[in-house]
C-alpha cells in the first residue's frame, strides 16, 4: 500500500468520524474543538461562519481541513448554544 492510500485511510479511520470520549463529542480532532466549545462561542455570539472558522482556526497549517468544509455543522451547534441560557450553580 501506497503512502498515500495509507495515509488516507488512517485519516479516514481516526479523524472522518466525530469521536465521543468520556462524554465529550469531538467536532475536530486536529485542534481538539469539542461540541461545548462551539456551544460557548454560540452563547458568547459568535454564530457566523466567518467568525467560527476566526475563532477555532479552522485554516491553520496542521488542520486537515474538514471542518472549514463543514462549517454549516459549527453553525448550528452554535446557534443552539446561543439560544440556550448558560448554566448556573443554582441549576446544578
Amino acid at each position: 500500500m501506497g503512502l498515500d492510500r495509507y495515509l488516507a485511510r488512517r485519516y479516514t479511520e481516526n479523524a472522518y468520524h466525530n469521536r465521543q470520549r468520556e462524554g465529550t463529542l469531538y467536532l475536530c480532532l486536529c485542534n481538539g474543538i469539542t461540541e461545548s466549545d462551539v456551544r460557548e462561542a454560540g452563547r458568547t455570539g459568535c454564530v457566523m461562519p466567518c467568525q467560527l472558522k476566526s475563532k477555532f482556526e479552522l485554516k491553520r497549517t496542521g488542520c486537515c481541513g474538514r471542518c472549514a468544509k463543514n462549517i454549516e455543522t459549527f453553525v448550528e451547534i452554535s446557534v443552539q448554544g446561543a439560544s440556550t441560557p448558560c448554566p448556573t450553580i443554582a441549576d446544578r
